[in-house]
């Protein structure tokens, strides 16, 4: 009996593409690159995560097979785009555009003289009401916001 050596797997040509610094994905991208096409097209609970802006979790099975994500994502300050580009946005419930849970970090009201956060209460209740209107005004369910963490976390049914 003869043992060989095992031969590495290749990558998959159809895995979703993400470049931008400071991006990542869960499952990772170093993963996603040696899914079948099977496999990319039911991804669980498929994650964007920009470091120290936030994440987005598509609820379910997602199909990232051949995604462009340096084109369909782009986190700002507490803010998200999804499909920045109207006319490249699939039909609700295909690619990105369906259900999933985001959470934006360092979401404070900012003292306009000093750029840093504002503290007092009578100013954070305010805050809170206007990421509440926001947040219905998105047409989403509000999940968390933290005044003291920064996070807001909602709930929308589609991009």
């Amino acid at each position: 009996m003869i043992c060989s050596e095992p031969q590495p797997q290749p990558i998959n040509e159809n895995a979703p593409k993400l470049t931008k610094p400071g991006y990542s994905t869960r499952p990772a991208m170093s993963a996603l690159q040696y899914y079948t096409d099977e496999q990319l097209e039911a991804v669980s609970n498929f994650t964007i995560i920009c470091e120290g802006l936030g994440e987005v979790r598509f609820l379910g099975a997602t199909n990232v097979k051949g995604l462009d994500l340096d084109n369909i994502v782009d986190f700002k300050s507490r803010e998200i785009a999804i499909y920045p580009e109207e006319s490249s946005k699939p039909p609700i419930g295909e690619g990105l555009n369906k259900a999933a849970v985001v959470t934006l970090q360092q979401c404070w009201r900012i003292d306009r003289t000093t750029g840093k956060p504002v503290t007092d209460e009578r100013s954070r209740r305010a805050y809170e009401r206007k990421i509440r209107e926001t947040t219905a005004a998105l047409n989403a369910e509000l999940e968390e916001y933290n005044a003291e963490s920064g996070i807001w976390r909602f709930r929308v049914r589609h991009f």
